[in-house]
């Protein structure tokens, strides 16, 4: 049984999955916020979890997923007013390129299953999983700049999919994009109706568990 699930984490509910307890189940579950906004707190458990991911043993995949409407509406306020504060902006990018770099890092197969609207912190998330499935009433958005912000990785991640072109029209305008857009354009493997993603996204994971471990990690 991996450690992972005895850290006492506060914005995330994990558990292993009750058919393969190699797959690690990992629920976005903020109870300090609404519609789980990414408060310091969900910064510093994903930080905390990708990192003791990449060294993880026992386990062979991961399902992320959220409790509630959204997968996430975004940053908390909390993070746009610490960004006026030296020592706190300073703490607060750091603590993302932390979570960002250490979730690339992870060797497992990362599968979100996107049980609703993914904005800003929670869109470039789901997007760095290595699969995605999503159900039809989903939208993506990075509104960082209409809020006044820098969009940071999330200039990387939209280009990456979209090319340059498209992407600033979405990351300078707030726009969302549709499932079914997303779908069209490479950002989302697979669109179903809501009560079926989570099915099809931990069928995925299991069959991934089951692979060869080196192949699907390299």
């Amino acid at each position: 049984m991996t450690d992972i699930l005895k850290h006492p984490f506060t914005a995330l509910r994990l558990a292993t999955d009750e058919v393969d307890e190699r797959v690690l189940l990992v629920t976005l579950d903020n109870p300090r916020t609404e519609l789980n906004l990414f408060d310091f707190a969900t910064f510093e458990d994903l930080a905390t979890l990708f990192g003791e991911l990449r060294s993880e043993r026992s386990l062979r995949a991961v399902l992320l997923t959220a409790a509630g409407r959204y997968f996430s509406a975004g940053g908390h306020f909390e993070l746009m007013a610490a960004q006026r504060d030296p020592e706190q902006g300073e703490y607060l990018g750091r603590l993302t390129r932390r979570m960002y770099n250490d979730m690339l890092q992870v060797p497992l197969p990362i599968i979100c299953a996107l049980n609703g609207p993914a904005v800003g912190a929670g869109c470039s998330v789901a997007l760095l999983c290595d699969l995605l499935y999503a159900g039809d009433q989903v939208a993506l958005s990075d509104p960082h700049v209409a809020r006044g912000l820098a969009a940071g990785l999330g200039v990387s991640i939209w280009s990456m999919y979209l090319g340059g072109a498209r992407a600033k029209k979405y990351l300078l305008t707030g726009q969302s994009l549709t499932a079914a857009q997303a779908e069209a354009v490479g950002m989302i493997d697979e669109v179903l109706p809501a009560d079926e993603v989570l099915g099809a996204a931990l069928a995925t994971a299991r069959r991934l568990a089951a692979a060869a471990p080196h192949a699907v990690a390299h």
